[in-house]
């Protein structure tokens, strides 16, 4: 019996693949990268062309002594880490560790894992593309230059801990440049007009004035507007204009990366990060009833929205079986795949579109089931029949003042039976949403009411995580398998935090970003960045040699670098705030945790003040002069002396003190660093432990990644705990801790803490 060995990367993988494979195949996982940059040194010899001294990381040693025991025993070695540049670099590692011959026919890929697609690729190994290791390559080099070059100079000249990335960086140039916009702009003021008429069956409807002697109406004052209803509330109102359209609406293409993250992040306020771990596994394969672990999406990092042949067979055979024949199509839908992507796998859909999201909802979690539905629902909609609307427009003109609404009515739903496009931006001007009563030109309405409605033009929305991931991947700035980490590295870093859904940037984003302007303009230009993949590209096309990619790029960014080294002064601004103790010059500084003011007398003085996040330093680059802030900064901020407490040490004896964290206030010991004892402040919530015999009270605590969850004050004599508000009360049914909850459906109401079981009461007040 011949013994054949897949490694794939992720080990979720493994079940799926076992279960098509039997016997005949072991298959195991890389779980990743083995071999990498090293990262605490640079790790490019420059001189030599950029050779990159890879070495193996650090946690992968067990798994390659575990692939080469296994390489050992096989007749055969398939590598099939995931199809695009990085699991092709990936497979190119395996080959040099596992002693196989990269020329040789070893690599195979699968767009789904699924057993028709799998076999079919264990039947067409091919060998190692050369091309696409160098595409990924140079882009891990190219962001290591960047990245151990750069973050230097911004520790040396504005603080500690600062990172700056090729791509990262102008993703944090668009959020800053756009919170610039928002300061900037001054809102201009302009009325609304808008009269309610009354036909002779009573029908209310409402018509706003569009156009004044011709032109577009411009109404930007209270004045005006009393002119214009001064002008017509005595008319004699007729409808002048009625039009009838059918209008035919297209789906939107399938998904591919950027609009998966971009819909999962408007409909479920999901991360990019969180989205693409949910895809992941849904590709890797679920336990689903007797089938077994299956995938059941194609490969989720994708630029392209064309769909496979089979795929569309599959899609329009659905269709016709379980749909009326009107929602169908005579022929196949194309989508244009916009240019310059890579085109490399298919739009992101069910492996089967008999899965239905319905079928599948007693084996998928939540949030997995919400991430099929929308992809199912995309994809299949995506070949349906287009939807028909009937729009109607009403028109009337009194004496050159011309009124006008309009009214949409669907007349065939088609692909809008499975899929609506979420609108991010709210809802329509009411105007325009109205149902219009059946008139005719000609048809006499009666004056009601007018309404002059005083507005003021609006600011451009700040960016979410689904606009952000829109814009860049219209500039052609990363790639899809990139948006995800940028987005959450931006956030890790703090120079940008979510305030209601939309990113804000720091004064430390807006400093980095005046360097990075000034100094390094080409890294983060839209146009050099988007050039930049398109080369990474001709790489992988073999039609640019990747060293010549990285020379180009390094030199002048070396030449640069230098002149920022020595024209760039660190970044201290002198204030007209005086120190409490010494009495000189307060100098505003940036630290790890924010932007403080720092004595100039240092070190002889050490007094520093916080600066409150809410004071906006930095908008508008580095100031040339000093900047007053004594009257924004109040003495209570200064920086206080740890608070000792009478309690002691349970491990060293000595005193505790209140210091001020990540997540806010804690209890340490006096004696850090020796001694490194920690533990939290307690904060009541009001609500006393529903376990039987125990006398705690209910505590807010954090859990290692700083997520709020609630526990008793006894821990750890009492364990009870629940990621929501406890009510004090355990469950009639299984004792669990009843919790309160609050869904759209039922409002506020009391459920039990253990998702298997199903006790609720109804919604109610706290």
């Amino acid at each position: 019996m011949s013994n054949k060995l897949l490694i794939v990367e992720s080990p979720g993988k493994i079940k799926t693949l076992s279960k098509f494979l039997g016997k005949d195949y072991t298959v195991e996982a890389s779980v990743g990268h083995v071999v990498d940059l090293p990262p605490s040194r640079f790790g490019v010899s420059v001189k030599d062309g950029y050779v990159p001294a890879f070495h193996v990381v650090k946690d992968r040693k067990d798994v390659i002594l575990r692939l080469q025991k296994a390489a050992k025993k096989a007749d055969k070695i398939y590598l099939a880490p995931d199809p695009d540049r990085e699991g092709e670099a990936i497979s190119w590692h395996l080959a040099t560790l596992l002693d196989i011959d990269p020329a040789s026919d070893c690599r195979i890929t699968f767009n789904s894992i699924t057993k028709d697609n799998v076999l079919a690729s264990l039947e067409n190994p091919r060998p190692i593309n050369y091309a696409l290791v160098n595409a990924q390559q140079s882009r891990r080099i190219l962001d290591r230059l960047v990245g151990y070059k750069l973050s230097p100079l911004l520790w040396s000249k504005i603080c500690l801990g600062l990172s700056a990335g090729r791509v990262q960086s102008v993703a944090v140039m668009l959020i800053c440049r756009r919170e610039k916009e928002i300061m900037a702009f001054v809102p201009e003021e302009y009325w609304h007009v808008d009269l309610e008429l009354k036909t002779n069956k009573k029908e209310t409807f409402i018509l706003r004035l569009a156009k004044e002697n011709g032109k577009k109406s411009e109404v930007t004052n209270a004045k005006q507007a009393e002119a214009i209803a001064a002008k017509v509330k005595d008319a004699n109102i007729t409808i002048t204009d009625l039009t009838e359209n059918l209008r035919p609406q297209n789906p939107p293409p399938p998904f591919i990366t950027s609009t998966l993250q971009a819909e999962a992040a408007a409909r479920f306020g999901y991360a990019p990060k969180r989205t693409m771990s949910i895809a992941q596994k849904l590709y890797e394969g679920i336990e689903i009833g007797s089938e077994g672990q299956t995938g059941l999406i194609t490969y989720m990092r994708t630029d392209s929205v064309r769909i496979s042949p089979e795929g569309l067979k599959d899609i329009r055979d659905f269709i016709a079986t379980s749909y009326d024949k009107k929602y169908s199509t005579s022929k196949p839908r194309d989508f244009s795949t916009k240019k310059g992507a890579q085109d490399a796998h298919e739009a992101i859909r069910p492996t089967l579109p008999s899965r239905t999201p319905a079928a599948l909802a007693p084996f998928l979690k939540k949030d997995q089931h919400n991430i099929y539905t929308l992809i199912w629902n995309r994809a299949v909609a995506s070949q349906m029949a287009e939807a028909l609307n009937k729009v109607v427009t009403l028109e009337a003109d009194i004496d050159g003042l011309v009124f006008r609404a309009k009214g949409s009515t669907n007349v065939f739903d088609g692909y809008t039976k499975l899929y609506k496009t979420k609108n991010e931006d709210g809802d329509t001007d009411s105007v325009d949403k109205q149902t219009l009563p059946l008139l005719k030109k000609g048809d006499k309405v009666t004056l009601k009411n007018i309404k002059k409605t005083q507005n003021f033009t609006t600011p451009p929305p700040r960016y979410t995580e689904a606009s952000i991931i829109r814009t860049m991947e219209k500039e052609g700035i990363g790639r899809p398998s990139t948006y995800a980490s940028i987005v959450d590295t931006i956030q890790q870093r703090k120079y940008v935090k979510k305030e209601e859904g939309k990113f804000v940037p720091s004064d430390t984003a807006f400093l980095v970003n005046e360097v990075l302007e000034t100094y390094f303009p080409d890294l983060i230009s839209l146009d050099f960045t988007a050039k930049m993949e398109k080369h990474l590209d001709m790489v992988e096309e073999e039609e640019l040699d990747w060293v010549k990619l990285l020379d180009d790029f390094y030199k002048p960014f070396e030449a640069e670098l230098e002149k920022a080294e020595n024209n760039l002064e660190k970044v201290q601004i002198p204030t007209d705030v005086i120190c409490p103790e010494c009495e000189s010059i307060m100098l505003a500084r940036m630290g790890k945790t924010g932007k403080f003011l720092a004595c100039s007398n240092y070190p002889d003085c050490k007094s520093t003040i916080n600066i409150p996040d809410t004071l906006v330093m930095f908008a508008n680059g580095i100031p040339e002069g000093p900047i007053h802030l004594a009257d924004k900064i109040s003495e209570t901020e200064e920086m206080e002396e740890p608070e000792l407490l009478d309690e002691v040490c349970d491990k060293c004896g000595s005193p505790m003190q209140v210091k001020t964290g990540r997540f806010g206030k804690f209890i340490a010991c006096s004696n850090y660093p020796a001694c490194k004892n920690t533990k939290p402040i307690l904060k009541e919530v009001g609500v006393n432990c529903p376990a039987k015999g125990c006398n705690g009270k209910i505590v807010e605590k954090r859990s290692k990644t700083g997520r709020l969850f609630y526990g008793c004050s006894n821990y750890p004599d009492c364990t009870i705990t629940t990621w929501s508000l406890p009510t004090g009360k355990l469950c009639p049914l299984c004792s669990e801790p009843l919790v309160w909850h609050t869904t759209k459906k039922l409002g506020k109401h009391i459920k039990c803490s253990d998702k298997k079981c199903k006790y609720k009461e109804e919604s109610q007040d706290k």
